[in-house]
């Protein structure tokens, strides 16, 4: 009998330290698509002389796995935010350098009134902390904003005086109750990723197990569902590890993972304008490295990033001149804000900022029915510079 294809289940967990795998059991896999592992032998050529001209072959001095695959993005679902460490797809978020933030209880408990406001930045009340930068990268519900989730925007910095700047510009001054609701949050750090991760992959009947996965490319990409062209958004993931073991083993069924949120009916704003487009990415830019280690068996330590740079890649509708001067900005080298919202329900609602980035050139396309304009804004910061946020309401 041969094995089937669509029998391909994958799962992660966290390891506690280098070197000692950590079992992923049924609760630890999660839905996944292309799934292509690669097994490559480590080569080096034998340089001594043979007395002909055929060479012997090359040495094999070990192996290298590597793990790509998709996942869809979408949210945890359910009344509240899981505990830290529960949400799958979040383990692989903290290896590539991203803070897990789980705001488990809305900031204050009962909605109050805005101190101030203005069209792109509110100035929130006494049940608010008055620590600099403590709320950057988070869901800010504004009543006076809709209905939810319409209700919603994010919070691209944050003073100590409580102002709140916002991505978004208002037509007028929104006034009323605001709170931070409760949400599961994914904020880029400054500091180095110490998270390794231990995985299976189940093929048909074979179970294939990985210790000391690091990540090695990530890629995040939102196209906008139309009604002429339906699809997902996806995170793109390269993982790379060392095989703990292999077994006989057949794939456990996977119970669904719920439905996923389309990028359409909700927010795309680039530098304070709402703007139409097919998509945006966020590619992380990975470096992985391993450093060299002859205690160990295959002579280096486990892997770790060792450098990422981080790029945004846009392809949006041309814009007038005179509404947003593309070249200008790109001329200037300033600063910019981007961000998207999508998702109706509770807890499956993503909410994407980029607070800072600089524009890159846009090249024109006329290649298809619409003129477009594509090109990348390049993030130049690391803490808080790329957020990622599922709010609860």
């Amino acid at each position: 009998m041969a094995d089937l294809s669509q029998k391909t289940v994958l799962g992660i967990t966290v390891q506690a330290s280098a070197g000692t795998y950590n079992a992923p059991g049924v609760s630890d896999c999660y839905p996944i698509a292309n799934l292509r592992p690669t097994i490559n032998g480590v080569k080096v050529t034998n340089p001594e002389y043979s007395g002909t001209v055929h060479k012997p072959g090359d040495a094999i001095v070990g192996k290298k796995v590597s793990l790509s695959f998709q996942m869809v993005v979408r949210g945890p679902g359910g009344a509240t935010p899981p505990a830290a460490g529960d949400w799958i797809p979040g383990r692989l978020l903290r290896a590539v350098g991203f803070t897990e933030v789980v705001t488990a209880a809305a900031i204050p408990a009962a909605a109050e009134a805005l101190a101030a406001a203005d069209t792109d930045n509110v100035t929130l009340g006494d049940g608010a902390a008055a620590t600099a930068d403590l709320y950057r990268g988070l869901a800010l519900n504004l009543v006076a904003n809709g209905v939810a989730p319409k209700s919603l925007t994010s919070i691209v910095a944050y003073g100590a005086d409580k102002v709140a700047q916002l991505p978004e510009v208002f037509g007028a001054a929104p006034v009323g109750n605001y709170q931070i609701p409760k949400q599961l949050s994914y904020l880029l750090s400054a500091a180095e990723s110490t998270v390794l991760l231990s995985s299976s992959f189940w093929l048909g009947r074979v179970r294939y197990n990985l210790v000391d996965v690091a990540v090695s490319a990530f890629k995040a990409t939102f196209t906008a569902s139309t009604q002429d062209s339906a699809s997902y958004c996806l995170y793109d993931v390269t993982l790379e590890g060392k095989i703990e073991s292999t077994a006989d083993e057949n794939a456990t069924v996977l119970q669904p993972a719920g439905p996923a949120p389309f990028f359409k009916d909700g927010d795309f704003w680039v530098d304070k304008l709402a703007l139409g487009g097919s998509s945006f990415s966020i590619d992380m830019g990975v470096k992985l490295g391993y450093p060299p280690n002859p205690n160990e068996a295959d002579g280096n330590d486990a892997g770790q990033i060792v450098e990422t740079t981080r790029t945004v890649s846009l392809t949006l509708n041309q814009q007038l001149k005179a509404t947003k001067d593309f070249i200008a900005l790109a001329d200037a080298q300033g600063y910019h804000s981007i961000w998207a919202q999508f998702g109706q329900a509770s807890g499956n609602i993503v909410s994407v900022l980029i607070p800072e980035a600089r524009f890159d050139y846009q090249s024109p396309d006329p290649s298809g029915d619409f003129v477009t304009q594509q090109g990348d804004m390049l993030i130049d910061a690391a803490d808080k510079a790329i957020c990622i946020t599922f709010p609860y309401l």
